[in-house]
């Protein structure tokens, strides 16, 4: 070997294990990287607000659920959900049940377990999320008629049970006849 190439050879040698040190101090001050945030997740307890399917305001304002009679039979409610404040991956099921006022009979009760729900994160014009889903069926007893349900003054409600606990919002409402 000529004297350059020992040269050349210590200084590659050199400048390897310098390049190595300096990527060790390098990665020994990094932090781990903080994990992302979940989609559609905030800062205080879930928030379920209810609407008839395609309205624009939760049925505290609109005071009505819509009732019909779908091709299959039995008579439905159609209701649109948004969930502030929670992952989708948070919730383990949803509730929707609905009782006559003032005697609190049961006149539709379902259950949706969580990952059979179609929840989609949407991004709002002032950049929060959302969990959004419409057009969620809720089937009434079959014993009711769209006849005996119509007109009729009702409590609508909605319970996610999460990982953290349950979080609910009711609704008095009147059930209201209309097509499908």
């Amino acid at each position: 070997m000529t004297p350059t190439h020992a040269i050349v050879r210590t200084l590659a040698h050199a400048l390897v294990g310098l390049v190595v040190g300096l990527g060790g101090l390098a990665l020994a001050g990094c932090e781990d990287p903080q994990p992302l945030p979940e989609p559609c997740a905030g800062p205080g307890d879930p928030q379920l607000v209810l609407s008839n399917r395609r309205a624009p305001v939760d049925l505290g304002v609109g005071g009505q659920v819509e009732v019909f009679p779908p091709p299959q039979g039995g008579v439905f409610a159609e209701l649109d959900l948004v969930v502030h404040d929670m992952a989708i991956d948070e919730l383990d099921d949803l509730r929707v049940e609905v009782e006559s006022v003032p005697a609190g009979e049961q006149l539709a009760y379902v259950r949706y377990f969580g990952d059979s729900i179609p929840l989609r994160c949407a991004e709002q014009d002032d950049g929060s999320e959302q969990i959004e889903l419409t057009n969620l069926p809720v089937g009434f007893v079959e014993s009711y008629t769209l006849d005996d349900l119509d007109g009729r003054t009702a409590r609508v409600i909605g319970t996610l049970e999460t990982v953290e606990g349950d979080f609910s919002v009711d609704y008095d409402v009147t059930l209201v006849r209309t097509d499908y």
